[in-house]
């Protein structure tokens, strides 16, 4: 089901149709009932290999997002890479009371390097009943502090920017303008979609319960 093929398709944005531990095969896929779904495009499953941890180990995980409408989408940085730093994903953490812990991914997503948030690799294409997956891992922390021994839950929350056009679809490669990315057809674009697309909450994964047990019990 894996494999290493890479294929563009540059009409409307790049499309990464498998590449690595990424998986897309024409079938739905199932989610919890924590949030009604049916009005978005996507669907979305979490797993977890590791339910039960020790304090400050990682958590290894799987997320897989399914295409439920007619048309083909383009997602951005579906892969959730910290590279990108556009926010699309949270994978949130809610404790024994219900309340919101934190963002697990919240340390990838400030560390290391970046590139342009408008580069055209960081946006793939998958077509009607398709679904990408990607196998993860995060330590069990939030804000470098590591959970405490406890039951918590995780749920994975995608925002409007996950589903959305390059901002530069329909325009030339901004390499051919003499000014880049400085010509005010991209800079207006961006800007744009910046305004389209402010980060409000589209929709959610199923919840999945772990257990952070004490080192040494």
């Amino acid at each position: 089901m894996f494999a290493s093929t890479l294929r563009w398709s540059l009409s409307r944005a790049p499309t990464l149709w498998a590449l690595g531990m990424v998986a897309m095969i024409n079938s739905g896929v199932a989610t919890g009932d924590e949030r009604p779904q049916d009005a978005v495009p996507c669907k979305a499953k979490l797993t977890v290999d590791n339910p039960a941890i020790e304090a400050g180990e990682e958590i290894q995980f799987a997320i897989v997002v399914s295409n439920q409408t007619e048309e083909p989408i383009t997602l951005l940085n579906p892969l959730h890479s910290g590279l990108v730093r556009v926010e699309t994903t949270r994978l949130l953490v809610f404790d024994g009371t219900g309340k919101c812990v934190g963002d697990l991914l919240e340390s990838r997503k400030l560390a290391g390097s970046a590139i342009s948030p408008t580069a055209a690799i960081n946006w793939l294409t998958i077509p009607p009943d398709a679904m990408i997956g990607k196998k993860d891992h995060v330590r069990a922390r939030v804000r470098l502090n590591a959970l405490q021994a406890g039951t918590y839950r995780l749920q994975m929350v995608f925002l409007d920017t996950f589903v959305s056009d390059h901002p530069y679809a329909g325009l030339p490669p901004p390499y051919t303008a003499p000014d880049r990315e400085n010509d005010p057809r991209y800079a207006d674009r961006w800007k744009k979609w910046q305004q389209d697309h402010p980060g409000k909450e589209l929709f959610r994964s199923n919840a999945v319960e772990i257990k952070i047990v004490d080192r040494g019990k």
